[in-house]
């Protein structure tokens, strides 16, 4: 049985339905892309990004052949991100720890 996490990264044939695992479809180097330079101001906003070329850039749609069906699709990625701090005891900026306890 496939977990709920991983439900929701299986990419469906619009046609057939056939199933498909985000490797699959997607190169990951191409899907991340590779920024060359990243220019931020003091506060840590990102203000602007730099490729060295075109195919260095995230590329978030593919065109693929369905492997059941023959059909061609298109997928585009929705990557979102979502953070949370660490608890003081998985906070590792403290640079010193105590032995004892």
């Amino acid at each position: 049985m496939i977990s709920k996490d991983l439900q929701n990264n299986i990419i469906k044939c619009p046609n057939c339905g056939c199933e498909y695992n985000i490797d699959e479809i997607f190169i990951p180097g191409s899907l991340v892309g590779k920024s060359h330079r990243v220019i931020k101001n003091e506060d840590g906003k990102i203000l602007y990004i730099d490729y060295l070329s075109e195919d260095d850039k995230p590329d978030y749609t593919e065109r693929y052949k369905c492997d059941q069906c023959d059909s061609e699709f298109t997928v585009e990625a929705k990557i979102t991100f979502s953070t949370k701090s660490l608890a003081v005891s998985d906070n590792f900026q403290n640079e010193s720890v105590s032995l004892l306890d």
